[in-house]
């Protein structure tokens, strides 16, 4: 399937929440398919950015995040689940605020705080490097 192409949204598109970001990513799959809403039911996969989505007849019914982006899957920035025990051994161990342990969650993990290279999942593919057991680094 074809990638999506950063293009902005209709005017009618607001991109303040993620349920509108998650609307917007239904419509631009519609245009890019040549698909009426009605015949647009699919789950979509944007690994390293943004979210999973379902959506049924062109609109979308669940989504991997849950309250905020940082709830789900690992993202280019964000950490996606982890245990709530973290939050306060971050905390104590590097000295950290909450609004400083949020921060690092949102901004410095993910692909970006594995790889310790870069959240762009092209960079990562293109630099990975394979041993003859398998084994990517």
């Amino acid at each position: 399937m074809a990638a999506l192409s950063p293009v902005p949204p209709p005017p009618h598109t607001p991109l303040s929440a993620s349920t509108d970001i998650a609307s917007y990513v239904a419509y631009r799959y519609r245009s890019l398919l040549s698909l009426t809403r009605e015949q647009t039911n699919l789950v979509t996969l944007h690994l390293g950015w943004l979210l999973g989505l379902r959506i049924r007849s062109g609109r979308s019914v669940d989504t991997s995040m849950g309250m905020t982006p940082l709830e789900g899957l690992v993202m280019g920035t964000r950490s996606g689940d982890l245990d709530p025990a973290i939050l306060n051994l971050m905390a104590s161990k590097e000295g950290l605020s909450p609004h400083e342990v949020e921060s690092v969650l949102n901004s410095q993990s993910g692909l970006l705080g594995i790889s310790g290279l870069t959240n762009d999942m092209k960079v990562l593919e293109t630099n990975s490097k394979c041993t003859t057991t398998g084994a990517c680094v």
